[in-house]
């Protein structure tokens, strides 16, 4: 695990209809959750996780006073490329394109770490329903993308999630010659 690891969005719905019910979401990396409600006829988003990269104020920060370095990559006319990226002082390693990650062992030296943040959405009668996906399908499709796919489900769940997959493998191979992983839930909420 000296150069490899894995990101990590996790979450369960806890309570009842009765006493009321909440998410409580935790996300370690670049992995997403999100939520669909409707708001005056509607479909709005709210994430449930937020991504840690490595140029979020806060993760650069701390990536810094831990004597990482947080820039792209650049190419040979000194151009980026890509993400920004957590690099040791003085080498061109681990290149990674998140803040945290479970695993990774020699970014960890320079800060990045897989303690998870936690956020808690108390469900309304307002929201319709949660996608859960890995990076890959978030790097070429919006919140609003997501949602405009799974909302053409008309609840059905199982479609909604190949029908995210087929979307981003598209996007991945009309844009790069490799895909990242690619993973989707949809969770339904039912009405009270």
């Amino acid at each position: 695990s000296s150069l490899s690891g894995t990101t990590a969005v996790a979450g369960f719905v806890l309570g009842s209809k009765e006493n009321g019910r909440k998410i409580v979401m935790a996300n370690a990396g670049d992995s997403r959750a999100i939520l669909a409600y409707e708001e005056n006829g509607k479909l709005k988003v709210k994430e449930l996780s937020e991504d840690q990269n490595p140029d979020r104020d806060d993760e650069r920060r701390r990536i810094l006073s831990c004597g990482g370095r947080v820039e792209p990559l650049m190419d040979e006319n000194g151009e980026a490329i890509g993400p920004y990226r957590v690099w040791l002082p003085n080498m061109m390693l681990p290149g990674l394109a998140m803040a945290r990650s479970i695993g990774d062992d020699i970014a960890a030296t320079v800060g990045v770490h897989a303690t998870p943040e936690v956020r808690v959405h108390h469900i309304t009668e307002k929201d319709k329903f949660m996608v859960i996906c890995s990076d890959g399908v978030w790097e070429f499709l919006s919140n609003e993308d997501v949602v405009g796919i799974v909302q053409a489900c008309q609840g059905d769940a199982e479609k909604a999630c190949k029908d995210l997959v087929a979307k981003s493998l598209q996007a991945w191979r009309a844009e790069e010659e490799v895909v990242d992983d690619i993973t989707a839930l949809v969770v339904y909420f039912q009405k009270y």
